[in-house]
């Protein structure tokens, strides 16, 4: 419990830097630019048709994927558990995503999985969600 706040703080803590770096270096922000204002600022304009460029929309691409490879892993994180999520989520992402063979997927994930569970099952003695359909009812907040 006292590794939350410590995982919250510590981005919080370099975003808040690079804002204020950002407001004595205007230079220094062009490299964190991702255009979202751009964007609800021109969805904004009425009259706009289309409200999006296919340039801005092909920028955007990258971004979805990466959030529905995200959004699935809660989904079956949800449904399966921490452990079937994992495992799932690093073989298809390295696969798919990387395009990584399946010797090297499988191996990663099979010491990522033994990893998981030496350090959380074993040394903190702490169990992973397991899931709704493996016994989980909601997971702990």
């Amino acid at each position: 419990a006292g590794f939350v706040p410590l995982a919250f703080a510590v981005p919080t803590a370099a975003l808040i830097l690079i804002v204020l770096v950002g407001e004595w270096f205007p230079s220094v922000t062009r490299y964190f630019e991702v255009g979202l204002e751009d964007l609800l600022s021109e969805a904004a304009i009425e009259g706009e048709d289309p409200p999006f460029s296919s340039e801005q929309l092909e920028d955007m691409a990258p971004v979805v994927k990466t959030f529905a490879w995200f959004l699935a892993f809660g989904v079956v994180l949800f449904i399966a558990g921490f452990y079937v999520a994992a495992a799932l989520f690093a073989l298809s992402f390295m696969r798919f995503q990387g395009k990584i063979g399946w010797p090297a997927c499988v191996t990663v994930t099979l010491f990522m999985e033994a990893f998981y569970y030496v350090l959380f099952e074993q040394l903190l003695n702490v169990n992973l969600f397991k899931g709704i359909l493996l016994g989980g009812s909601f997971p702990p907040l």
